[in-house]
């Protein structure tokens, strides 16, 4: 898959949704736009019923979803699919595995309708987020990271961040 800047009009276009979107709606408009300019991103298109992500399938990002929807579902212990999550705009998925040394999908996600997301890639959202996650107030930090994060109590400090 190809990494691209996004392009002004798409940013314009998806602003409302990515500022809803649990990872950047801390971040200020000028910050969020900043980012999205120097962010290589992956987005695709998915028509109904297409897989997003298989379980056991490397990983290619953090998802955002711009339009649309999916289901996000796991089989139990006896196959049976157990539905996790539904996905609609601005939701996002993978951040789980953020810090994984083999990141594999750990679920399986399939569009229950032309969906459109946007991946960030693992290095991009390394390299780049932590630059414009220094600009937020420290006690807003917890809002943005996900809480498995929180729970193995790692210390997010202003060097470490950076």
């Amino acid at each position: 898959m190809i990494k691209q800047v996004l392009s002004d009009d798409i940013i314009k276009q998806y602003l409302p949704i990515l500022t809803a979107c649990p990872l950047f709606n801390t971040l200020g408009i000028p910050e969020l736009t900043s980012y999205l300019h120097n962010a290589k991103v992956i987005v695709k298109n998915y028509k109904k019923n297409d897989f997003i992500a298989i379980s056991g399938d490397p990983m290619e990002g953090i998802g955002v979803i711009l339009e649309g929807s999916a289901l996000l579902t796991r089989e139990n212990v006896l196959g049976q699919r157990v539905i996790m999550a539904n996905l609609e705009a601005s939701s996002i998925f993978g951040e789980a595995l953020l810090f994984s040394k083999h990141p594999l999908w750990p679920a399986t996600i399939k569009a229950l309708k032309p969906t459109k997301i946007m991946f960030i890639p693992l290095e991009t959202f390394i390299e780049t987020l932590p630059v414009y996650m220094y600009r937020i107030r420290t006690n807003e930090i917890n809002q943005i990271l996900p809480q498995w994060l929180l729970s193995h109590e790692l210390d997010l400090n202003r060097d470490q961040v950076m």
